[in-house]
């Protein structure tokens, strides 16, 4: 099943596994091969992102101030909707202000709330780098036909509703 997956890294924990009988082998080995190529899949995100001079997290708060309804968001409302902590959030805001792309301002209704918009430069960032981006995630599933990559989303969607009982054993 894993032939084409490295799991050097993992062929001790398969090993210890298959000491114990009830212990459901196929289920490791297709959470291993998961946790691999989401590693590897992230890892290359990271490197493409990275020739933007942005991470996963700078590329994720820049997209949801471009997407935002009224053009500006609060920090608190972007680690929310990035799913940081409101620490990591400032480092990213930081890194983004400094860079050019982002401006904070006080809010004219509360001059204590702070508000995050996406500057012209930052914009442009994100308008230049989202059609390779989107060329690149193509050619990364270049090798699933339309019905497996429904049926993919299907069983991700599946692993997904297994997290609940995986946290809970």
């Amino acid at each position: 099943m894993l032939e084409k997956i490295n799991v050097a890294k993992y062929e001790h924990l398969l090993a210890l596994a298959k000491s114990h009988a009830d212990v459901d082998f196929a289920a490791l080995e297709t959470t291993l091969a998961l946790l691999l190529v989401a590693e590897e899949v992230q890892n290359a995100m990271e490197h493409n992102l990275g020739c933007f001079n942005l991470s996963r997290g700078r590329f994720k708060v820049l997209l949801e101030l471009m997407m935002a309804s009224d053009s500006s968001l609060t920090p608190a409302d972007l680690a929310a909707k990035v799913e940081v902590s409101r620490g990591t959030m400032t480092g990213l805001l930081d890194a983004l202000e400094k860079e050019g792309f982002i401006q904070r301002k006080p809010s004219a209704d509360d001059r204590r709330t702070i508000l995050i918009r996406i500057t012209a430069e930052g914009l442009e960032l994100i308008q230049r780098m989202l059609p390779e981006n989107f060329a690149r995630t193509g050619k990364l599933m270049q090798r699933l036909d339309i019905e497996a990559k429904r049926t993919l989303v299907d069983l991700l969607v599946k692993v997904k509703e297994g997290i609940g009982e995986y946290q809970g054993l």
